[in-house]
């Protein structure tokens, strides 16, 4: 035994279909939602029935235009991009194919595109990682600078903030064994919890000096965010050297 197609709704569901039908304040969405169909099963039974559904509505009438818009951007874009999977469609226009596949689902995958995942196979394993690794590894290069500047708050260095600053992420996350050159680059300028302490400091360092403060042990620890490492000698010694190199820049 399995369920199967619909062969015929109960009399009882024709009533409330009927009911329904005769609200003017209720939009077709809503009909399919309290009937637990879909808005073309509403509109064929409705036909069945010998019934015109008020369907003259404000609400009605603005779900048919989506409709007509949202399906004109999917079969348009599935057209323009003939060699895309549905996952990679539904990347380029995620509102559409959201709005199809909350009301018109079975539209949606009626109309899916023919392309599948298995064709890019063969293109997958032609892809030049060593091109790949070589572009990741420039990319990195070029914003070093910014990665380590103290001109503003800064932001850890990790191999996720460093994908996202070179576009590059999915490539890092999913590929990292593929490029080489790039992940002991990554791996290098990855900063631990200390470093990136000590970096904080750093700044603020900067942002005392701009002021022309000569701060307190505890103002560094505060300004720079490191409290829960205020007990490591480290970070205490390099909070007493900020605030001597604070001292002896704002006494020239």
């Amino acid at each position: 035994y399995r369920i199967g197609k619909m062969i015929d709704f109960g009399h009882l569901w024709k009533d409330k279909l009927l009911t329904l039908n005769n609200d003017s304040n209720i939009g077709l969405r809503a009909k399919a939602r309290l009937l637990h169909v879909d808005t073309n099963t509403v509109l064929k039974q409705t036909e069945k029935l010998g019934e015109t559904p008020k369907d003259s509505t404000e609400n009605d009438i603005c779900y048919k235009a989506q409709f007509a818009e949202h399906r004109k951007i999917w079969l348009t874009t599935i057209e323009q991009n003939s060699n895309c999977t549905v996952t990679q469609i539904r990347q380029i226009i995620p509102a559409t194919y959201m709005w199809l596949y909350r009301y018109e689902s079975k539209w949606l995958e009626d109309n899916k595109p023919k392309y599948s995942s298995r064709n890019t196979i063969a293109s997958y394993n032609r892809i030049d990682w060593v091109e790949r690794d070589k572009d990741c590894y420039k990319r990195i290069l070029g914003i070093l600078e910014e990665l380590m500047s103290t001109s503003e708050r800064p932001i850890q260095i990790t191999p996720t903030h460093i994908g996202r600053e070179i576009e590059r992420l999915a490539w890092i996350q999913k590929h990292i064994n593929k490029i080489p050159d790039t992940a002991r680059l990554i791996q290098l300028l990855t900063e631990s919890r200390l470093e990136y302490a000590i970096r904080r400091i750093d700044w603020a360092k900067t942002e005392f000096l701009r002021l022309k403060i000569v701060p307190k042990d505890w103002e560094v620890i505060r300004k720079s965010g490191v409290d829960r490492l205020k007990e490591n000698l480290l970070i205490q010694l390099k909070t007493s050297i900020v605030i001597t190199e604070i001292e002896t820049e704002l006494l020239i």
